[in-house]
């Protein structure tokens, strides 16, 4: 799927977690997948990047994040990536979408 947020706005993320072993963490990586524009250096905007990893917790857990994209964030379209492990380091399938920022 895609979603579409304009600079300066917020995203939110909730992720809900289920392992008969138990869960360990997950990571949520942002990445552009463009090299910009001259307009985009000319303006000082930057590339959006975000790569975390989180804690999660007994066998079931929901959890929700919150993301500010500054102002300043390049337009165009950025991969997301989200990927689960369990206590045993057993991965899970990466769940991934598009994330278009517009910046007016």
């Amino acid at each position: 799927g895609q979603l579409y947020v304009e600079a300066g706005n917020n995203i939110t993320v909730e992720v809900t977690f289920q392992d008969s072993r138990g869960l360990g963490k997950y990571t949520l990586d942002v990445s552009g997948v463009f090299d910009g524009s001259p307009s985009n250096k000319k303006q000082q905007y930057v590339p959006y990047t975000l790569s975390e990893t989180f804690s999660a917790l007994s066998r079931e857990d929901f959890d929700v994040r919150v993301f500010e994209i500054p102002n300043n964030t390049m337009a165009g379209l950025y991969k997301v990536t989200a990927v689960a492990f369990d206590d045993g380091g057993n991965k899970s399938n990466t769940a991934e979408f598009d994330l278009i920022i517009t910046n007016p």
